[in-house]
């Protein structure tokens, strides 16, 4: 679902790699305004990204983590990261280059439905990302981009890596997303 969520005017390259890990990159980082609160404040202090490592490589390319919540070859695939200190539920934002800022509506549930309710795993936080990434990526599809090198209908869903989750409000992320022409 579009929403009208204030950003900053200029694309924001998340481009604070250190050299090894931009150098192994399958790609390039799609160019996003940083998601800034209504509020004017970031979180203070942020809760620490979330790296996706996937055999070796410092992403994971959404279409296998859409394929399954299982995905062997990930670090930490079993771990839980913190996504909240405050609350059940995270929302994802998406500020794809020349497209309506994104925001899926009902939020990531944190804990699985179990009786034991336990906490999102790397590999389940993963699958969830996926399939927001790509509910965006079906809601946007008929709708022609502004910036004519990032419109969704020349950029197969298949090349597109989940590199790691930003911490940018009190109970919001923005995924770091890698194309690989």
């Amino acid at each position: 679902m579009a929403s009208n969520i204030r950003s900053q005017s200029s694309h924001h390259s998340f481009m604070d790699y250190s050299d090894d890990i931009h150098a192994n990159l399958p790609g390039v980082i799609v160019p996003q305004a940083a998601y800034v609160p209504q509020h004017g404040q970031m979180v203070n202090p942020p809760l620490p990204s979330i790296r996706f490592v996937h055999n070796n490589i410092p992403a994971i390319r959404l279409r296998d983590a859409l394929a399954s919540p299982n995905l062997p070859g990930l670090r930490g695939a079993r771990t839980a990261p913190t996504l909240s200190n405050t609350g059940m539920r995270v929302t994802l934002r998406i500020h794809w280059p020349g497209y309506p800022n994104w925001r899926q509506e009902n939020g990531i549930d944190l804990f699985d439905h179990t009786y034991q309710a336990n906490p999102l795993t790397f590999e389940r936080i993963a699958h969830k990302v996926a399939r927001l990434v790509k509910m965006f990526y079906d809601d946007m599809q008929h709708n022609v981009g502004t910036e004519p090198s990032w419109q969704l209908q020349g950029i197969p869903f298949d090349n597109l890596y989940l590199v790691e989750l930003r911490h940018v409000s009190r109970g919001s992320w923005q995924p770091v997303i890698c194309w690989n022409p």
